[in-house]
């Protein structure tokens, strides 16, 4: 499991103290039907090209607004005087209006003003660090159309005093930041035309986003600050994405953190959402509206395993998970009442269910397993699983081991799979 480092060694990678330069890398490529040029594997390499070399890097994948700001938030946090160079590479699909250029978040065109991440912010933030300052953009295509009053692509940059600006069609911005602009002593003035890329605001001969003197491979130190950074990072993409619960926002998730601690659970939420009816929608609904009951909570589903244990059918425990043991006492059920042997309950069967239990005394308690002594998770338990991907990896694990370790974990996963497959289909049981 992910393994925490110390507090001080975050707060020393945060505040610039154990680097010598800061970097912000976003990359939003998902628009729509439409991939830009600047996806997750472009923002991978950049990162790793600039943490190669020591920097403080903060970075994001097909980001939403919130989750661009919280990145620019930790970006600039790290900024200081002292901090040389101070780097912002941004790619994706730009729109301007008369509150200024934008770079708008991953997921569907937005359809009103201040949506997105504002360049005048970025470049205020690089012109408080003069000292070799730059802004790296790649613009790329919306991919749909714009709200009211927005205009695709760069509108006018007011370029402070001390920063430069690169810029170029997306790729090959991309390609840039993740070879030449990280070769230490590399001179902007050598870009040639057949590049792309031009070159604004400050400039000097022999002018390089990486000095000799400066790079050095990073300290141990450093690069246990990294790995800091990465797990607060991680869970608070992944806190983010719950909370947004749209395809777009797990997928994000996954295009940042692709081995992240939370992706197993979040490409369950990208498969279930995917598989929804043509029809639903892929995002909760907006900030303020109230969502329909779910008649399937945790609660409800404890109650239906109430009854079925009080007709006689074997549940394997009322916990409020519907895993192999349940869904065969439904079927059980569903047989002697003549229904269709689905294993899923509708509304009126649920009903009728809860008539016949209430007829009946309740039973006596059934036996619950008795947890292991240790601990520890077996050699062989551990090993299944970090292999567990899917919704039927963790009905395999649960099977194999039902009172394991990490038993706990996988039913809270398969409930949350199973209550966000109800949300979204809108069917009675799954």
């Amino acid at each position: 499991m992910w393994k925490r480092i110390p507090l001080l060694l975050i707060a020393l990678g945060a505040n610039g103290a154990l680097a010598d330069g800061d970097a912000l890398v976003i990359g939003n490529a998902q628009y729509g039907e439409t991939r830009g040029a600047f996806g997750p594997d472009a923002v991978l390499a950049v990162t790793d090209a600039l943490e190669r070399r020591a920097l403080v890097v903060e970075s994001l994948a097909n980001g939403t607004t919130d989750a661009m700001r919280d990145a620019f938030d930790a970006f600039v946090a790290g900024l200081d005087e002292e901090t040389a160079p101070a780097i912002a590479v941004l790619g994706g699909a730009f729109a301007h209006d008369d509150t200024g250029t934008r770079l708008l978040p991953a997921g569907r065109a937005p359809d009103a003003k201040a949506t997105g991440l504002s360049l005048d912010e970025v470049l205020g933030a690089l012109a408080a660090t003069p000292r070799r300052a730059f802004l790296v953009l790649g613009p790329d295509e919306p991919g749909a159309e714009l709200g009211a009053g927005l205009t695709p692509g760069l509108g006018p940059l007011q370029l402070p005093d001390g920063v430069t600006v690169i810029r170029g069609a997306a790729g090959a911005v991309a390609d840039f930041a993740a070879n030449e602009m990280a070769q230490p002593g590399r001179g902007l003035d050598r870009l040639s035309g057949d590049s792309g890329l031009t070159v604004d605001g400050f400039t000097a001969p022999g002018l390089a986003v990486l000095q000799q003197d400066e790079v050095r491979p990073p300290t141990e130190a450093e690069q246990a600050a990294a790995a800091a950074r990465r797990a607060t990072q991680d869970d608070a993409a992944w806190q983010r994405a719950m909370e947004a619960n749209t395809l777009y926002a797990y997928q994000a998730y996954i295009d940042s953190h692709p081995d992240g601690q939370h992706a197993a659970a979040a490409r369950q939420r990208v498969n279930a959402l995917q598989d929804a009816p043509d029809d639903t929608p892929d995002q909760a609904p907006a900030a303020g509206a109230q969502p329909e009951p779910d008649p399937l909570d945790a609660a409800a589903r404890r109650a239906i395993q109430r009854d079925l244990s009080r007709l006689g059918f074997n549940t394997g425990g009322i916990d409020g998970v519907f895993g192999p043991v349940t869904r065969s006492a439904i079927l059980a059920w569903q047989s002697r009442e003549g229904f269709a042997e689905t294993g899923a309950l509708d509304t009126a069967q649920i009903a009728r269910l809860a008539e016949q239990a209430a007829a009946r005394p309740d039973p006596a308690p059934q036996p619950q397993p008795v947890p292991p002594r240790t601990a520890q998770p077996s050699a062989n338990e551990g090993a299944v699983w970090s292999r567990v991907v899917t919704e039927g990896d963790l009905r395999a694990f649960l099977s194999r081991f039902p009172n394991g370790r990490f038993a706990p974990q996988a039913r809270r996963m398969l409930a949350e799979i199973e209550a966000l497959r109800q949300q979204v289909t809108g069917r009675p049981v799954q």
